[in-house]
Formats: structure tokens, C-alpha cells, sequence
């Protein structure tokens, strides 16, 4: 049988390492931060003429893949801090049946091919999901406050290195 070995925190892991371990999470935050914005881009990209213009058979993909992203995240955070972090998201529809006739049904109307049955429960899955919300809510905030909050850390330790070379590591032994 395996011991379940858990990871030290980095408080206990002694100096050098805890703040190498610090200054690796900030710049990696920092980059999920940036990374968010592109996403963030991208789905308004597919919001944009998916509700303007009509389209709204743009929306589940973009809104799927910017699930996987944040759960990315989730998953990270949760290996950094040793806690498990649950998918907040409803189950995906299931597939539409057809009928003996061979039509799907969809909301007392009916349909030849399957497509858009299909497209119709996840768009009404995608909207009454709670998460959903919340997701692009932090897509929204992430790149401004999650730069700044995990960018601190890093910026110190740059500006106290500055600070020693411009007046001379002397000073600071």
C-alpha cells in the first residue's frame, strides 16, 4: 500500500524554496492573468454577433471553452493548496431521441435533422446555468485585479534587486 504523501506548505519548506515557490506561483498568475484577456476576447468575439446579430449557434462553444479554461485554473489551484474544487456546472443535455416518425421534437416543434434540437439544449443549458455567470465574471475582473494581486509579489522582489544593485550590494549585507 502507498502513503499518501502530502505536499509541505510553503511556510515549512524553508526559506530559499518558499520564496522561489512564491515568485514561480506570481509569475505563473501573472501569465494566467494575461492568458484570461485573450479568452476573455475571444469570447466576446463569439457573444458579439452570437446575441447581436442572431447567431446564437456561436455561444455553447465559446462558453464550453471557456469552461475548460477556468477549470484549468481550478485544477491548478487546487494541486497548489491541497483541496479538491468542484465543477460548478450543470450536466450537459442529453443527445435529442428520435421519434418513431423519425422527427425530433423540441419545445412542441418538430425537427428533420437533429442539429438543431441539439444546438437549442445547449444554448438553454449554457444561459441557465448559474456558473456561466460567474465564469465570464471572472474573465471580466481576472485581468485586472489578478495582474495586479499576482504581480505585487514579483514587482517587489524586481524592485528590491534594483534597489540593492543601484546603491550597491554592500549596502545590504
Amino acid at each position: 500500500m502507498r502513503a499518501l504523501r502530502l505536499r509541505a506548505p510553503i511556510g515549512q519548506t524553508g526559506p530559499v524554496k518558499s520564496v522561489a515557490i512564491a515568485v514561480g506561483r506570481s509569475v505563473a498568475l501573472t501569465a494566467i492573468a494575461l492568458a484570461t484577456t485573450v479568452v476573455l476576447a475571444l469570447v466576446l468575439v463569439a457573444f458579439t454577433p452570437g446575441i447581436g446579430l442572431g447567431l446564437v449557434f456561436l455561444i455553447p462553444p465559446a462558453v464550453v471553452a471557456e469552461r475548460r479554461f477556468t477549470n484549468v485554473i481550478r485544477r491548478m489551484a487546487g494541486r497548489w493548496f491541497d483541496v479538491t474544487i468542484d465543477t460548478p456546472y450543470k450536466e450537459a443535455p442529453a443527445p435529442p431521441v428520435r421519434r418513431p416518425d423519425g422527427w425530433y421534437e423540441q419545445d412542441n416543434s418538430l425537427h428533420k435533422h437533429a442539429w438543431w434540437p441539439r444546438m437549442s439544449a445547449r444554448i438553454d443549458w449554457v444561459f441557465s446555468d448559474r456558473a456561466t455567470g460567474k465564469d465570464v465574471a471572472f474573465l471580466l475582473l481576472h485581468p485586472l485585479v489578478g495582474t495586479v494581486i499576482a504581480g505585487l509579489p514579483l514587482g517587489l522582489l524586481v524592485a528590491t534587486v534594483w534597489t540593492a544593485a543601484v546603491t550597491g550590494w554592500a549596502a545590504w549585507l
